[in-house]
């Protein structure tokens, strides 16, 4: 009866404190930020990854992708900064994007046309969609193919799509059929030189046709270990060829029209994975080329996008001079995660793939800079985060002075990478992983899964888990148990030690009956769980929901000490959640994120309540609130779409650092806050 009457307290100070007119006295002082997008989202960013590019004569970069979260495939970018995208959302009507599109594009002086979905619900990459050049949200026009389209060229009078059944059509500008040519099944992009004729990816080999579908002498047969992925004709008359294979470079060919040969190869040999620091960025370091282009001046463009079985986040547009100097890149990196700060450093960030580091001192959305990439695709082809891109979530543990990163995700399990930099770099190697049914140990060292390396096992649903600072691996089940896998040991080879035999079980003690949340303090024997009650249910399968409770003595004679019941109500529709999402502690603090507008209470979502550990339902339990409004210049959906969606950190000079997921907008929301300079505004 007391933990409730306090959960109504709580509640009702809440409501007090944020949505009456004790609003002023319950405002933290913060600053607001982001990272890993070069735009916060207002009015628009980078998307999260990127299947083609068109360049326009005078430097216009238009995109496109198949899959963007918050439906912003097409965009454009001049001279390195945010134009135009369409609009997100509004699909009819003016005829606009939904969320899947396609992964071609192409454009004259007037329009723009991309591979599209026809309607709602009709396969992607099935249509051509027409845009007008000037304003990508008016001039709506699309025509369905039935068939998937692979490369789109475009003159001032004609549009060519190559597709998967063989067939070339073609077009006007009204997207009438005129005619249409057998090709290759299952075409690569194209674009068109100077005479009129198509250069078109045909599998290993760079085919040119003319108008009429007739086959012309002049080819490039490539390399067998490239991978060509984009083609664009400079205005000087020579090839531009994407290669993403283990070059990571762009192939020039000069005399098309004649006989072509290679002129040159533009960027390091072997990219981001040349030399003795695999990984790391640098000029001319490219990773997985989707992309090419040049305008008028001769400026070479390059998108790059990390080759993976699904879309991860990696987003990178680059504009060169021919002699390889950078004249502006954008990016767009963070997709599905929740950034971590290096304990050791406390100015290096990861992600489930990158590092950043952070000059603090720079203004709202400057801090960050993107250092390096910590996936090797072609060392560890296998790597999970290569396979489905809804991994994200990181914790980074620093034990015996190897580094670890913990990689969840979007339902809930653990994926275990070390870092090996005298012989591997910036890469994080695969190492491990712990799920409901199974924990791998890569007991050689190699970073491949081998059958007799994994251990077979089984456990209820879980969306609970957490690594402790001593490496433990905690796993809540949302049936009641909860699990603890102690590390055993860290190997010869650097590997972390998890194994089934000294797995340890507790039962659930309650009041939360469906547990989704887990942390555990090993210093002082706490742990922390949060979830729902009959009372108070979980209403979405991501969410938290509304219970946090705390238990002291965990390995003695567990003692509730506290149980929160956070501000909730229910949602309009199914996959909308207006309740917490997840919780993390830092300091003396409880940091908890909302994943969705609470309207009853005025919380929007991703805003995080901060409160006092020691007694959050005390008269100054909760301090207050952390959102990001638009007068920061920053607009975040707070959709967050992956179970650990919220880390926070202390700093050394009594800082604390509160990153959360924002899945709509590709990129993760900042909070810094110094209580030494004032919990509550005057």
């Amino acid at each position: 009866m007391k933990n409730t009457l306090n959960s109504l307290l709580i509640i009702c100070f809440l409501a007090q404190a944020i949505s009456s007119g004790a609003v002023a006295a319950a405002q933290l002082q913060y600053e607001s930020s982001w990272i890993g997008n070069t735009f916060s989202g207002t009015p628009g960013w980078i998307p999260h990854d990127i299947d083609d590019i068109f360049v326009a004569a005078d430097g216009t970069v238009y995109t496109n992708v198949r899959w963007e979260e918050n439906r912003n495939n097409v965009v454009a970018i001049k001279d390195g900064e945010y134009v135009a995208g369409i609009s997100p959302f509004d699909f009819t009507g003016g005829g606009n994007v939904p969320r899947a599109v396609g992964k071609a594009i192409t454009g004259n002086e007037q329009y723009i046309f991309y591979s599209s979905a026809y309607a709602e619900g009709m396969p992607a990459e099935e249509a051509i969609t027409r845009r007008d050049r000037p304003d990508i949200n008016t001039g709506h026009l699309s025509v369905d193919l039935g068939v998937r389209i692979g490369g789109l060229a475009a003159t001032e009078e004609e549009v060519f799509a190559a597709c998967d059944d063989g067939i070339l059509r073609v077009f006007n500008l009204e997207l009438e059929a005129l005619r249409e040519f057998p090709i290759t099944p299952s075409p690569g992009k194209m674009d068109i030189d100077a005479q009129g004729a198509l250069w078109l990816i045909e599998g290993g080999i760079l085919s040119r046709y003319d108008p009429e579908g007739t086959r012309l002498e002049q080819e490039i047969v490539l390399p067998d270990d490239v991978v060509a992925t984009a083609v664009a004709v400079m205005p000087d008359g020579r090839l531009l060829v994407a290669d993403a294979g283990w070059r990571e470079q762009v192939r020039i060919y000069r005399d098309i029209t004649t006989s072509p040969e290679l002129d040159s190869l533009f960027g390091e040999t072997g990219g981001i994975y040349a030399g003795d620091m695999p990984g790391r960025h640098g000029p001319l370091r490219f990773l997985g080329p989707i992309g090419v282009g040049a305008d008028l001046d001769g400026n070479i463009y390059i998108a790059h996008s990390l080759p993976a079985e699904n879309y991860i986040g990696s987003a990178m547009i680059q504009s060169h001079t021919q002699e390889g100097t950078l004249n502006w890149q954008v990016l767009g990196q963070e997709w599905i995660d929740a950034l971590v700060i290096d304990p050791e450093t406390e100015t290096d960030i990861y992600s489930k793939k990158s590092r950043y580091t952070a000059d603090f001192s720079k203004p709202a959305g400057e801090e960050w800079t993107l250092k390096a990439t910590t996936i090797h695709r072609h060392l560890f082809p296998d790597d999970p985060r290569l396979k489905r891109g809804h991994k994200g979530g990181v914790l980074l543990r620093v034990i015996d002075g190897h580094r670890f990163l913990y990689v969840n995700d979007m339902h809930g399990k653990y994926f275990i990478y070390r870092f090996d930099p005298e012989n591997f770099g910036e890469i994080a190697i695969p190492a491990g992983r712990v799920t409901r049914s199974e924990i791998w140990y890569d007991a050689d060292g190699d970073g491949y899964e081998a059958s007799s390396e994994v251990t077979e096992m089984s456990t209820a649903e879980s969306r609970g888990w957490w690594v402790d600072e001593e490496g433990t691996i905690w796993q809540a089940t949302r049936q009641g148990i909860i699990y603890k896998y102690p590390l055993e040991s860290i190997d010869e080879n650097g590997v972390p030690v998890y194994g089934v035999e000294n797995r340890r079980e507790f039962t659930n003690p309650g009041p939360i009956e469906d547990v989704r949340r887990i942390y555990y303090d090993a210093e002082n024997d706490i742990l922390y769980l949060g979830g729902g009650t009959s009372e108070d249910p979980v209403q979405h399968w991501k969410p938290m929901g509304p219970n946090l409770v705390r238990y002291d003595n965990w390995h003695g004679d567990p003692a509730l000490r506290w149980h929160l019941v956070l501000p909730y109500q229910l949602a309009d529709f199914q996959h909308e959640s207006y309740e917490p999402h997840g919780f993390d502690l830092a300091g003396d603090h409880i940091f908890i994120v909302w994943v969705g507008n609470v309207p009853d209470y005025d919380i929007r979502r991703g805003t995080v309540g901060v409160f006092r550990e020691e007694d959050p339902l005390g008269e100054d339990g909760f301090l207050g609130y952390l959102e990001s409004p638009l007068a920061f210049g920053i607009q975040h959906v707070g959709l967050m779409d992956i179970v650990h969606a919220i880390n926070a950190y202390q700093s050394s000079n009594g800082e604390y650092f509160v990153f959360i997921e924002d899945d709509a907008r590709t990129k993760n929301v900042m909070f810094r806050w110094h209580p030494d300079d004032g919990s509550l505004s005057e």
